[in-house]
């Protein structure tokens, strides 16, 4: 429950994909703390899971989607995404 803790824990995984796909990663991306929801993407975009792509676009939906959340789809993306992409993104003016 320690932010600091939950911090460190996800540094450990930002390198290398789970041995096996854990859908708690996605919860600790809607994490308070700024810094695991960080950590936690970070993390999530080493692993490849149809739940990990359906939360990618989730997340573009969003008021403020964040540009992090794009590094989800290098091991999540199937052809033709790019559309459904570019729908989703607003640019700015």
């Amino acid at each position: 429950t320690n932010p600091v803790v939950i911090q460190n824990l996800l540094q450990l995984l930002r390198r290398r994909a789970l041995p096996c796909f854990d859908p708690r990663l996605i919860d600790l991306c809607r994490h308070p703390d700024e810094l695991v929801q960080c950590r936690a993407i970070t993390a999530l975009a080493m692993n490849q899971h149809p739940l990990i792509r359906a939360f990618a676009f989730e997340r573009l939906q969003d008021d403020k989607p964040s540009q992090s959340y794009m590094a989800l789809f290098h091991r999540n993306y199937e052809p033709g995404d790019e559309q459904r992409i570019l729908e989703l993104l607003r640019l700015p003016d």
